[in-house]
């Protein structure tokens, strides 16, 4: 089954997920009755009549994720760094569970959304949402660590601007994802724009992620071109 889900063609989930999960959010988002998108984190689209959209994108999101990540280990195991060939695709994978537990553990109501919930933080904090939150580590530190990881591969073998942008990709997504969380009072670090920044970090990681699988696409498409030549 492994073997299968290891083709260079599954590769192309890499490209998908994160395109759908980004475009169900900003869409979703900017049409949804009392939500506010500077205020409001994604994981709130998954609460109210509309819910199981956001949801969904949360669950489809996470199986192409680990399935890129399947396809990535094969594809890289060739390829010249070993620990970047493992490491990097069990980020990608730790990520992709972490999107998947999100959508079967939904956070609870937040900062005034659905409309009626409490303005701020809940004051009984349910197990679910203690579960979504590991599950945003889990999604979001996965990005981070597959980006530094891949710095190093790129750098490794002199591709520089790869290396660079993967590694300010990995900032990046570090700094707005604590900056869009909650600081030790338990109250949001930007209660105006945690939304926002919560989008920035990640549109950054699943914008890295979905380069990086065309950039495997096209490598992936040229051998296939060479060892064709070769049969012929």
């Amino acid at each position: 089954m492994l073997a299968r889900l290891a083709r260079p063609a599954f590769l192309w989930a890499g490209v998908v997920g994160p395109a759908l999960f980004v475009a169900v959010f900003l869409i979703d988002g900017a049409t949804r009755a009392g939500y506010d998108p500077s205020r409001h984190q994604v994981s709130l689209l998954s609460l109210g009549d509309r819910g199981w959209v956001q949801t969904l994108s949360f669950l489809v999101t996470g199986a192409l994720l680990i399935l890129f990540a399947i396809a990535l280990r094969a594809h890289l195991a060739a390829g010249p760094s070993a620990m970047a060939a493992r490491s990097g695709p069990v980020a990608i994978g730790v990520s992709g569970l972490g999107f998947v537990l999100a959508g079967v553990f939904p956070t609870q109501p937040l900062f005034g959304y659905p409309p009626g919930a409490p303005a701020g933080m809940a004051t009984d904090i349910t197990a679910g949402s203690l579960v979504h939150v590991g599950a945003a580590m889990l999604l979001f530190f996965g990005l981070i660590v597959a980006a530094a990881v891949f710095a190093r591969r790129f750098w490794r073998v002199r591709a520089r601007g790869w290396a660079v942008g993967s590694a300010l990709a990995a900032v990046i997504v570090f700094v707005a994802f604590g900056a869009s969380g909650s600081g030790p009072s338990g109250e949001l670090l930007l209660p105006a724009s945690a939304g926002l920044v919560q989008r920035i970090a990640l549109v950054t990681g699943l914008g890295w992620v979905l380069l990086l699988a065309v950039h495997e696409i096209s490598i992936a498409a040229h051998a296939g071109h060479r060892r064709a030549g070769l049969v012929g």
